[in-house]
Formats: C-alpha cells, structure tokens, sequence
C-alpha cells in the first residue's frame, strides 16, 4: 500500500480519532511543540513525534498508534514541523488532509 493510501487510511479511521482525542485530552489541549513548551497555545492537531512513513514493519505500526509517539501541537506549529522535514508534494497533501478535517475537528475536539 502506498504512503499516500495509508495516511488516508489511518487519518480516517474512529480508531485514530478516539486516540487523537486521547492525546489532546493527555496533554490539556496545549501545544507541545518546543518553541509552545510552557505557554498557553491552544492545539488542535496530533504530531507523530517521530514519522511512521520512513518505518518498515513492526515499528512502523508502533509509531502510527504509540501514544508516546505523539504530541498534541497548534497548527501553525504543526505546519512548520512538517515544513522543515518534507518535500513540496507531501506538504501540499497535508495542506489538503488538513482542509478535510478541518470541519470534523471542529465538531470532534472537546477537551
């Protein structure tokens, strides 16, 4: 399966939007990006801390579903993470699954 099919995939399931809200609630809805640490930044997205789509195998499906793999971040700052990371092509699909659950987000996230 490719990357590309996988993250739809993934992002798409109850499973992953149970554990996305596990992780906000976790980490209080505040952004835990470096630059965030400390301050109040209200987050809004869940950051696979280390990439699962360079994984192969076993550790691939670990760091998808690892709650220590994940950080709760604002978007902005989800945006510059990726953007120091990822070739045009990814960023302009994260650009499009962000559109997508824009909406849902709005609706699913309670803290």
């Amino acid at each position: 399966m490719s990357t590309r099919a996988e993250r739809r995939e993934l992002y798409g399931t109850a499973r992953w939007q149970r554990l996305r809200l596990q992780i906000l609630r976790r980490d209080g809805c505040l952004c835990q990006c470096p630059e965030c640490r400390g301050r109040t930044v209200e987050a809004t997205v869940v950051h696979h801390i280390r990439p699962w789509t360079t994984a192969q195998g076993e550790e691939r499906e670990l760091l998808k579903w690892s709650p220590d793999n994940l950080q709760s971040v604002a978007r902005d700052c989800h945006k510059r993470l990726h953007a120091k990371s990822k070739p045009p092509e990814l960023l302009a699909w994260d650009a499009l699954v962000e559109q997508l659950l824009t909406s849902e987000e709005a609706e699913n996230q309670k803290c």
